[in-house]
């Protein structure tokens, strides 16, 4: 039996109607946060794309459209947009320098201007994998002063302050993410 059909099973025995809705938001809102969540460490579904980001975006709005399943038909034209999208060839891999810390190698970054946030304020973010097997003291976290970020074919400015993450999802390999206001505000 499927998670949906124990769940259509407990809300049948008990639940009532408001218990309903609640858990059907509360399915809504986890598949949307799941679906940023890919979008998040994918890229916009513009040109081309390598076969993992279209994995990501693929998942992505699969994510959205079945929180709101009255729109299970947009799946289908999804499907088909990404599908349609040539391979994207390789970037070659990234290089970031934080004072203190050795140089780091970045494997499938992106350069990104986020959307404003609730303030208006505008921040830029670089993001990409680091090495299998880098170690964790290597990389700093929280604020950190980044010396510079040779990304083939991109300007990005240098010895800034900066905020930086690192996430594992279950691989051997962790996802970095950088960030800074655009304005350069600290």
């Amino acid at each position: 039996m499927s998670a949906a059909e124990h769940l259509t099973q407990a809300i049948d025995v008990g639940c009532t109607r408001d218990d309903h809705d609640h858990i059907a938001m509360h399915r809504a809102e986890v598949l949307a946060e799941a679906a940023d969540f890919l979008t998040e460490i994918g890229t916009p579904i513009t040109g081309e794309r390598s076969e993992h980001e279209r994995g990501l975006m693929y998942g992505a709005e699969r994510l959205r459209l079945l929180a709101d399943p009255s729109k299970a038909a947009r799946m289908t034209e999804a499907t088909d947009a990404l599908n349609a999208l040539p391979p994207k060839h390789d970037v070659p891999a990234g290089e970031v320098r934080f004072t203190g810390h050795p140089a780091t190698p970045l494997s499938g970054w992106h350069y990104t201007e986020l959307a404003p946030d609730y303030y208006g304020h505008v921040f830029m973010q670089i993001g990409g994998w680091l090495p299998e097997g880098w170690p964790i003291e290597d990389t700093p976290a929280g604020t950190a002063r980044m010396d510079y970020a040779h990304l083939h074919g991109r300007a990005v400015p240098r010895g800034m302050n900066v905020q930086v993450s690192t996430k594992g999802y279950g691989g051997p390999r962790r996802f970095i993410k950088i960030q800074w206001r655009k304005d350069g505000a600290a």
